[in-house]
């Protein structure tokens, strides 16, 4: 994906820039909605990652990332904020040490309206170098919703809307809503079907062993498959059992 290089090499000292870019693929989001994210958001299940989001009209849902993406948000993480993109100020003020004038225009507070400006002015910057030159942020939400449509052969418009919230088991914590939990991941696998093995890699999903038990679970449900469900629940709780004890 061209963006991701232009964050990777362009602002390379700005780690955050192509986390957020990388989370907004994935999660059909608007932009302030991601850069509000906080870790008291964050929703662990089983071995999946999700962060509950309040988006437009006061709509609750959950978003989910790759566990590659998530372990790459936790090693830039600031130890100074709840907000899971508040390492952007310090990253920032060093990406512009020789520049006085812009690191006096950062805040050392995070201030999730002030990270998403600065987001969508790299957007701005970077499609000032394509054939079109007039893309913003909402390319990112409009590909997934995209490729959320395309990974699903038999979805509905309607369905991939509802589910991406557009417009159990008893591994599960009590905390977790398990409507949105589902619809998370019905949005993440059809992202996920739609995806070429780089381009894959590229936006931080590397398929581990739960993923694919819970690729195959979701899978069968949809089929109606019950007895290849129950099998594969077995193995993806086993499997589970042997992480927490190890």
């Amino acid at each position: 994906m061209v963006l991701l290089t232009f964050f990777a090499e362009t602002w390379a000292d700005v780690l955050v820039g192509k986390l957020t870019a990388q989370v907004l693929f994935w999660s059909c989001c608007r932009k302030l909605e991601v850069a509000s994210l906080t870790w008291e958001s964050l929703r662990l299940i089983r071995q999946e990652v999700h962060f509950e989001i309040v988006g437009k009209h006061g709509v609750k849902r959950y978003l989910r990332i790759p566990e590659r993406l998530f372990e790459q948000h936790m090693s830039a993480r600031s130890s100074a904020s709840q907000f899971v993109f508040a390492a952007y100020c310090e990253q920032a003020r060093q990406a512009h040490t020789y520049n006085s004038g812009c690191q006096k225009k950062i805040r050392a507070e995070f201030a999730p309206k002030n990270f998403g400006s600065w987001f969508y002015a790299r957007i701005k910057e970077w499609s000032a170098s394509q054939p079109n030159g007039n893309a913003n942020v909402d390319v990112l939400r409009k590909t997934s919703l995209q490729l959320a449509f395309d990974g699903d052969e038999v979805v509905t418009s309607r369905k991939v809307a509802d589910d991406a919230e557009v417009s159990e088991s008893v591994l599960l914590c009590h905390y977790v809503n398990l409507d949105l939990w589902r619809k998370s991941n019905r949005t993440y696998y059809r992202i996920l079907a739609a995806l070429s093995a780089d381009l894959a890699a590229q936006v931080g999903y590397v398929e581990s062993a739960s993923d694919r038990l819970s690729r195959e679970l979701e899978a069968a449900k949809d089929r109606g498959d019950w007895s290849r469900v129950a099998k594969l629940a077995a193995e993806l709780e086993k499997l589970n059992r042997e992480r927490k004890s190890g």
